[in-house]
């Protein structure tokens, strides 16, 4: 048998050493089997893997019986060695006494045993190559040290010896020299052999190797005298070291099953005892509050097993970090004080109750929580149930403030306001709105419930509910309130005030009446009502050839509008009206003109003072305009202290048309007085004339008369007309200079203006865009004044 054959069979196959972890995993995969009951397929396993370790350590024993032997061996084979080791003593003093006899090959000597220094040097240095890899581990083969050590006393003695027998047998040396070199290759044969052992030894070999070169080069001067017994002798303690070093791995392989062993004992106790307790049923959990949970379970059958029933409940996800809390404690089993005895309600013996009911309160809204339960005792604990999953939540938060507005329906209003964020409550599944007419919400109700689902955000993220059950002219308050699975959350703030707003009712009356040949004054007016203020009307004049011309008309805050149509498309047409406000356009109202010639003209009158308390009024309207004067019944003179003719009172009603002229009598110089006429035809009457104010000779005061324009081009003033007449006409303003036809077209201020006149009677009015300037009406002021007829 060689050294590499016992150095291998001195190392322990790594595939018999059993291990910890090899042992535990049969365990481990009944420990913890699905919901923590017991697997019969892992109790198969764990027999079968525990059957399996039983034989790999029969296997073992056996090897360790076939080591010992093997150690026997090595003995034996020790005390062959110390034999041939006397042996080579006793050749050793054979070879002093040859050596006596060669003393004067001495000094030749010196010179071969320096070339065999240098050699032995170069030996070393290859040697220290190889052993700068295994030098950590020159500290684990003291007890070889040791054994070398007392081999190098007595090679030191035996070297002592030799020199002396070599200076004193110098002559002798010739013959010696010869087996000196064939020793001398031997060892270096012998260190080539070392050096390839090394290289399949394993690290506690290449570590003594190094210590045994490092102790050949104090030794180099003795390889000089030794033979190849000697080199021999080294070789088979060396292997006496590694036969050593292999029992006692033996013994810690031994000590290491014995250990495992005893593991496998106190872990099949600890699994006998698991199995005893009972495992209790998976346990029943609801959500009584946002942050407290109602468990309820069955306790197990009451027996000496098990001392306390627990449950143990985490965060999902949180596998470390876990609460728990004792149900039960059962006073048939062992209350001696334990790592886990953590004191709880004690059950009644004489009459159980298997159903526990128990609150939990530290929970985190918002949070997945796994609950399961277990039964132990003093010494161990039991598997668990199986698990319960229940989600923790809370109340939705309240949303933002409700923004209404008016849809484009007048009987919806639109309701914008944001979602509550759920970042630990449930998501939200429907929105309560409710109402209100007063701000404070004192008696607001549920107007309806919507799924969230139905409503969608718009651009920028707000929900969108149309609001169609209110009450037409009402003020409305909303708030808005999120429901998720626990509940109804904080309703939000309430809303401003939104009024359901109507559009207008069609118009009530249209008056239609001539203003000149081509032109007329239409009048509008509407029945009040609760909704927004009418704005405008849309007035629309259809002839009989189907043609329309429309235009608009601002609403007085009377709700009525008047507008001065200056090109009548026909004498034949139809009057269409719609009134609107903010809200939208009511319905239309049309009246029907069968000829426009035949309408009341607007009256036209004409006021001259005729003394201190008298004042002259004339109608305008010239017997010579046909129709009308001949349908004409009578003319009404009314007259007020007020400009909008207020508390009028009816001086004059006259039937003799052919000489309209009246003298208002008996007024009071220091009072303002104003006078209208209206025309009268059987039961149709027309438009009041703009007020006129009254004026006497005692409160006339003329202006200065304009000086002449001596040195400029432009003409003199002419004398157009004894009085102007102005009528506000929105957007323009209407000028009625009573003066002849040439005068007007010759006067600069009319060409400048590029007024539009129309022939009435014996004047004519002036419609100047787009409104009057001052500049004007004092320019227009002064022509009058100037007038001589």
């Amino acid at each position: 048998m060689t050294l590499v054959q016992r150095s291998r069979l001195a190392t322990p196959d790594p595939a018999h050493r059993p291990t910890k972890s090899a042992n535990l995993r049969g365990l481990n995969t009944v420990l913890h089997t699905h919901h923590g009951t017991v697997n019969p397929a892992a109790v198969a396993l764990m027999e079968e893997r525990v059957n399996s370790l039983l034989g790999q350590l029969g296997v073992m024993r056996s090897t360790l019986r076939r080591r010992d032997e093997e150690l026997a061996d090595a003995r034996r084979d020790a005390a062959y060695h110390q034999h041939q080791e006397r042996m080579h003593l006793k050749e050793i003093e054979r070879i002093q006494a040859a050596g006596a006899e060669f003393p004067k090959q001495h000094q030749a000597l010196k010179e071969e045993i320096a070339h065999l220094k240098q050699k032995l040097r170069n030996a070393a240095q290859q040697t220290s190559i190889a052993s700068k890899t295994v030098f950590a581990e020159q500290t684990k083969s003291v007890q070889l040290s040791a054994e070398v050590a007392r081999m190098q006393a007595l090679i030191d003695a035996s070297d002592l010896g030799t020199r002396e027998s070599l200076q004193r047998q110098a002559d002798a040396a010739g013959i010696r020299i010869m087996a000196l070199e064939a020793q001398i290759s031997d060892t270096a044969a012998n260190h080539a052999v070392i050096q390839k052992t090394l290289t399949y030894d394993n690290t506690h070999l290449r570590a003594r190797v190094l210590q045994l070169r490092r102790q050949n080069e104090d030794y180099k001067l003795l390889l000089e005298s030794l033979d190849q017994g000697i080199r021999d002798r080294d070789r088979q303690i060396a292997s006496l070291a590694i036969y050593r070093h292999g029992a006692m791995h033996r013994k810690v392989i031994c000590k290491k099953c014995q250990q495992d062993q005893e593991e496998q004992v106190k872990l099949k106790q600890q699994q006998d005892a698991v199995e005893a307790l009972p495992v209790p049923d998976m346990p029943v959990v609801t959500l009584a509050t946002s942050t407290t949970v109602k468990l309820t379970c069955m306790a197990p059958a009451f027996s000496p097993a098990w001392h306390q029933l627990v449950v143990q409940y985490r965060v999902v996800g949180s596998e470390k970090e876990f609460s728990e809390r004792v149900l039960m404690e059962n006073p048939m089993g062992t209350p001696t004080p334990s790592p886990y005895h953590v004191r709880g309600p004690r059950a009644n013996t004489t009459n159980p109750d298997p159903a526990v009911e128990v609150e939990l309160s530290d929970l985190r809204p918002g949070a997945s929580y796994q609950f399961q339960l277990l039964t132990r005792n003093n010494k161990t604990i039991g598997h668990l149930s199986a698990a319960a999953n229940l989600l923790v939540d809370e109340l939705p938060a309240g949303t933002s403030q409700v923004f209404p507005s008016q849809a484009s329906r007048s009987d919806t209003v639109d309701l914008l306001f944001y979602a509550p964020l759920t970042l630990r409550a449930s998501p939200v599944h429907a929105f309560h709105i409710y109402g209100s007419n007063e701000p404070d919400m004192k008696d607001a109700t549920r107007l309806d419930t919507v799924a969230a689902d139905v409503l969608t955000p718009n651009a920028d993220g707000m929900l969108r509910y149309e609001f169609t059950q209110g009450r037409p002219n009402t003020d409305y308050y909303f708030q808005v309130s999120a429901v998720n699975r626990m509940g109804e959350g904080p309703r939000s703030d309430p809303s401003d005030r939104v009024r359901i707003d109507t559009a207008p009712p069609p118009p009530r009356h249209i008056l239609v009446h001539r203003a000149g040949p081509r032109a007329a004054m239409i009048r509008v007016t509407s029945t009040p009502f609760p909704g927004s203020a009418i704005t405008h009307y849309v007035i629309a004049l259809q002839a009989e050839s189907g043609t329309t011309e429309s235009r608009s008309a601002v609403a007085k805050p009377d709700g009525s509008a008047s507008l001065l149509w200056t090109e009548v498309p026909a004498a034949s047409l139809t009057v269409h009206a719609r009134a609107q406000n903010a809200c939208g356009t009511g319905p239309e109202t049309t009246w029907t003109v069968a000829d426009l010639e035949q309408l009341l003209p607007i009256p036209v009158i004409r006021l001259d003072p005729c003394g201190p308390t008298k004042a002259l009024l004339q109608l305008i309207a010239a017997p010579e305009h046909g129709s009308t004067v001949d349908t004409l019944v009578r003319y009404d003179v009314r007259l007020s202290t007020r400009p909008d003719m207020a508390r009028a009172t009816h001086v004059v009603t006259s039937r003799d048309v052919q000489e309209p002229t009246y003298t208002i009598m008996d007024l009071d110089p220091t009072q303002s007085y104003f006078v209208d006429v209206i025309y009268r035809r059987a039961d149709e009457e027309s438009l009041p004339c703009p007020p006129h104010q009254v004026l006497t000779s005692a409160a006339v005061v003329l202006p200065p008369s304009r000086p002449p324009n001596a040195g400029h081009d432009e003409p003199e003033p002419v004398a157009l007309a004894s009085r102007i007449h102005c009528v506000a006409l929105a957007p323009a303003v209407a000028v009625r200079i009573h003066a002849p036809l040439h005068a007007l077209a010759e006067h600069p201020l009319i060409a400048r203006r590029s007024a539009a006149a129309v022939g009435l009677a014996c004047g004519f009015w002036i419609a100047l865009k787009p409104r009057l300037e001052s500049a004007v009406v004092q320019e227009l002021a002064t022509i009058a004044s100037n007038c001589t007829g």
